[in-house]
């Protein structure tokens, strides 16, 4: 059995999270991001993790960035998005001419 992580770090990490990459979580992303340290790092480990995070160690940054992450990749997930382009934002385009853009949506690069 294995010893729950104690909420007093994993605000510790979420509150990193916040303020290193800018990210504030709802309550359904805390609890998922809350779900995937559980199930990546043992409880006890969690304190040298936030530690480690907190000295801007490399490995430990980057952990903590995937765990933080978005892992569901479907270009199309949020629908409400391409609904906008098509109807307002695509019609603008055409009677400004040419427009360069980039989509950086692609979580993990097969919709490129």
């Amino acid at each position: 059995m294995t010893t729950p992580a104690t909420p007093s770090v994993l605000d510790a990490l979420a509150q990193l999270v916040s303020t290193r990459f800018g990210l504030e979580m709802s309550s359904a992303q805390r609890q998922s991001f809350d779900a995937r340290v559980a199930t990546s790092c043992r409880a006890s480990e969690l304190p040298a993790l936030l530690a480690r995070a907190c000295r801007n160690e490399p490995r430990a940054t980057r952990m903590l960035a995937e765990l933080a992450s978005t892992t569901y990749t479907d270009f199309f997930r949020e629908r409400v998005a391409f609904d906008v382009l098509q109807s307002e934002i695509i019609p603008t385009m055409r009677r400004v001419g040419a427009v360069r853009w980039w989509s950086a949506a692609a979580s993990s690069g097969e919709e490129a």
